[in-house]
């Protein structure tokens, strides 16, 4: 079974809250000046998931990198499934409590959910022998450790913007 996994956070979602911020500060005109920002911890995808593909291999688990660093397990006779889902479990929360990666809430992952989703039906319909798609419900459960690109061939994110330009494009600003 292969179970790709996407990063831990969205670099695209810092780089908004950047641009939003910036320019909700630049439209501050009061007589004082305005308070300095406050630090927020940004976390980097790439440290995130060499963090997590360590963990995965202390645990025992011959994990592989693969498209853009995503980390894969293959396990072809499904044996060690729960094992692995627990351990990526449990990696994932010691990356929690380090600052590592940010902790996603259930409603996110639902947004997230539904953007993939129309993403796979666009796929699907332009005859692309997609991967089978999780439900909402597994989904949140397994935090969105999936790949919308799995499919039967390999498929880049720069293939699935040509055919589905505004699902790729609707991804990008979650």
């Amino acid at each position: 079974m292969t179970m790709p996994r996407r990063a831990p956070s969205r670099p695209s979602m810092l780089l908004l809250t950047a641009l939003l911020a910036a320019g909700g500060l630049s439209a501050c005109t009061g007589s004082e000046p305005p308070a300095p920002p406050q630090a927020t911890r940004t976390t980097d995808d790439a440290a995130a998931n060499d963090s997590l593909y360590r963990c995965l291999m202390d645990k025992g688990f011959a994990v592989t990198r693969g498209e853009a660093g995503a980390i894969e397990f293959k396990d072809p006779e499904d044996a060690q499934a729960d094992t692995y889902s627990a351990a990526r479990a449990d990696c994932l929360r010691g990356l929690e409590s380090d600052g590592t990666v940010v902790v996603q809430g259930s409603d996110s992952l639902r947004t997230e959910y539904a953007a993939m989703s129309r993403l796979h039906a666009c796929l699907t319909a332009r005859g692309l022998g997609m991967e089978p798609w999780p439900t909402e419900a597994v989904f949140v459960e397994k935090d969105g450790a999936f790949n919308v690109l799995s499919a039967t061939e390999q498929l880049t994110l720069e293939q699935a913007q040509t055919l589905c330009p505004d699902e790729v494009t609707a991804l990008g600003g979650l």
